[in-house]
């Protein structure tokens, strides 16, 4: 008899579970706005991941919006955009990856627990200040974390397509 028991309430709770999930999901997606080429970007994800692997130097602002889940973004023109890129990145228990060439300029502000890792030897700067800077990030944490990294196979996805 007890086993039954607990053999309801862990199906009970995998079911509450896929019903939030499903809910969050299809919320998250009515605040979805633009295209991988948009000027502004907006995505939201809750319990799944999300790729955004060829952003242009057209996308000037991206927003990221998730919950139980993550990110990983890339930009792949070696050139930012005039102006840099603005990224604002609101996480619940996820996880964010941006990558983008080697040689831009970072500069970011984190509220909340979690942290922000820029990847060590990876050719990126750190900007004094918002305005030097090709990417800002201003990440809004609740045990999360952003990592930005440099890579060379953004800027040859630029040239090879």
């Amino acid at each position: 008899m007890r086993v039954r028991k607990v053999l309801r309430t862990v199906a009970a709770v995998g079911a509450l579970w896929a019903v939030a999930g499903a809910v969050g999901h299809r919320l998250a997606q009515r605040g979805d706005l633009g295209t991988e080429s948009s000027p502004e970007l907006r995505r939201g994800m809750v319990a799944g991941g999300l790729e955004l692997g060829s952003l242009t130097s057209a996308v000037r602002r991206l927003r990221l919006d998730l919950g139980w889940a993550g990110a990983d973004v890339a930009w792949v023109e070696p050139e930012p955009p005039p102006g840099g890129v603005d990224v604002e990145v609101r996480a619940v228990m996820a996880g964010t990856q941006l990558t983008v060439p080697r040689g831009w300029s970072v500069w970011w502000t984190r509220r909340g627990p979690g942290g922000v890792d820029v990847a060590p030897g990876s050719g990126l700067h750190q900007a004094d200040s918002p305005d030097e800077a090709d990417l800002r990030l201003d990440a809004t944490l609740a045990f999360a974390g952003v990592s930005v990294r440099g890579s060379d196979l953004a800027r040859a996805g630029a040239t090879a397509g």
